[in-house]
């Protein structure tokens, strides 16, 4: 169940047209250009009702845009949000809520790499059901 709502979620942005480069956990060495990485957690189960008969899956992802400069960052955020923002996963054999942003922070740059990169960070969020 993991493994396919995080599939569903990492399609979205890899998807054709235009996809983009994604990565899971970790950046690449010393790379340039702009990718995202994602961070996915492992959902976590929440009830729904008093009795929790039917308890609902909440899953949050972490995206960490790249890039060598950050107009770079800024637009590859837009793309992430472009094919993230209010869109319904589609997972077999679950109901999936729309993904709404959790929050952001700032763009930074990294000075610790040479040359410098930018970076910026947004979580994702959504909820399933399993279908009935």
């Amino acid at each position: 169940m993991i493994r396919i709502h995080y599939a569903a979620f990492k399609a979205l942005l890899t998807a054709s047209p235009n996809p983009l480069v994604v990565n899971d956990a970790e950046s690449p060495n010393l790379a340039a250009g702009l990718y995202v990485t994602l961070y996915p957690n492992t959902g976590d189960r929440v009830a729904v009702d008093l009795a929790d008969a039917n308890p609902q899956k909440r899953w949050t992802v972490r995206t960490t845009v790249t890039g060598d400069t950050l107009d770079q960052v800024n637009l590859g955020m837009e793309k992430v949000e472009s094919r993230l923002e209010g869109v319904q996963p589609v997972v077999a054999g679950w109901t999936c809520t729309r993904i709404k942003k959790l929050l952001t922070r700032p763009a930074e740059r990294d000075d610790d790499v040479d040359p410098a990169r930018f970076f910026a960070v947004a979580d994702w969020r959504w909820y399933s059901n399993p279908s009935a």
